[in-house]
């Protein structure tokens, strides 16, 4: 069973992974809303059981992260408007991913390739930021 509960959050991981790869902007977001669905709840039942605010606290930064991240189909131009708001969130992501790393490494109850996979989540809003600002990605598309 801890080879699944280990492998399952790794499905939302890819997602974004795709997104970035193929500049899909929905896949992206997708992934980082996945996941934080797969968190939100583990964390608060783990809360409940425990008693512990530890658990109350990764909850609501992931809940956070779910709100920062909820996909829209919206179409974006490449104002500066759009661009700043893109690195807002680009930011928003990477400190919850990095904050996931340390709340990882602090609860011995969860497996440690879950340090990876924050890791990942926390580096590729770099990799996006970068083919936004050199106009590598397609910004009007979905």
């Amino acid at each position: 069973m801890d080879f699944l509960t280990a492998l399952v959050p790794l499905i939302p991981v890819l997602v974004t992974f795709y997104g970035v790869l193929k500049k899909k902007r929905l896949f992206f977001l997708m992934g980082y809303a996945l996941y934080s669905l797969m968190v939100v709840p583990a964390e608060i039942y783990s809360f409940v059981s425990s008693g512990e605010n530890f658990h109350l606290i990764a909850a609501a930064i992931w809940a956070a992260q779910l709100v920062i991240v909820f996909p829209n189909k919206f179409n974006y131009d490449g104002t500066k408007l759009f661009k700043y708001f893109a690195i807002k969130t680009f930011v928003g992501l990477i400190i919850i991913n990095v904050i996931g790393v340390f709340m990882v490494l602090h609860d011995p109850l969860v497996n440690n390739v879950f340090v990876y996979y924050h890791v990942i989540l926390a580096f590729l809003p770099l990799v996006a930021a970068f083919l936004l600002f050199t106009n590598k990605s397609s910004i009007g598309e979905s």
